[in-house]
């Protein structure tokens, strides 16, 4: 079983330059920028404004230059490579500083025909086991319908029209390191996500191929990872309460 949680980002509020220069060998060059600013590594288009894959936005913006001439190819696989960017023929990629870690890719490329992630992307955290655990699956929460009775005895309910839908699940025997910024590591940590998603940003979870998008509860937004073992520091479970969105993709 595999599980990878993917959040949303906006380019421009959380990194401001979007921007990266493509150089091909012997041949031209182009300065692109990504189309959209809303994006997730994979679409979310059931969050409320619609978040569009970086895979397809990255394809489309080196495929739409006017000075690149060769073909490309993007593909992004959490549980393997990553990215990787392919072309029918030698190419570099410079990024800034903010914009290629969410590639996973260091500041400048060498010259090939194809590129990997070299690093894990931000906004990605793939677990360490894979799996959920003390799942709720959907539920509608308390609340939603109001009653009362008539002067002449007569009952009535007011109801919304359509529920709320929830999701509650842990994430369990996540390592230290992938929980705390403390731990000083490079890839992005939990404690990365909740101050990323605390808000109204919207996240998928990914199950292999199958994903759901959500958005975290108020009063459920604060990162409190919770020990596993009391003589042991290295295994946290993190709990995610949810408003389920609808599917991914």
């Amino acid at each position: 079983m595999t599980l990878a949680i993917e959040a949303g980002i906006n380019i421009t509020a959380e990194i401001g330059v979007n921007l990266f220069t493509v150089t091909e060998d012997g041949a031209g060059s182009d300065i692109l920028s990504l189309p959209s600013t809303t994006l997730a590594h994979r679409a979310m288009t059931a969050a409320t404004s619609g978040y569009a894959a970086i895979r397809a936005e990255l394809e489309t913006a080196l495929n739409g230059s006017g000075s690149l001439t060769l073909t490309y190819t993007v593909t992004y696989d959490p549980f393997a490579s990553f990215y990787t960017i392919s072309a029918t023929g030698p190419f570099s990629i410079t990024f800034g500083s903010s914009l290629g870690p969410l590639f996973g890719f260091p500041t400048s490329t060498g010259t090939a025909t194809s590129h990997s992630s070299t690093s894990t992307p931000t906004h990605l955290i793939v677990t360490d086991q894979g799996k959920t655990s003390a799942e709720s699956d959907v539920y509608e929460p308390d609340d939603i319908t109001e009653g009362a009775v008539t002067e002449d005895g007569t009952p009535f309910n007011v109801s919304v029209v359509a529920a709320p839908r929830f999701r509650d699940f842990r994430v369990p025997f996540e390592p230290y390191a992938a929980v705390f910024l403390a731990a000083g590591g490079t890839d992005w940590t939990w404690e990365d996500f909740f101050a990323q998603v605390r808000g109204d940003v919207p996240f998928s979870v990914w199950d292999g191929a199958s994903g759901t998008v959500h958005v975290l509860r108020a009063g459920s937004t604060n990162f409190a990872p919770v020990q596993i073992f009391t003589d042991w520091n290295d295994r946290w479970s993190v709990d995610l309460r949810t408003h389920l969105l609808g599917a991914a993709g």
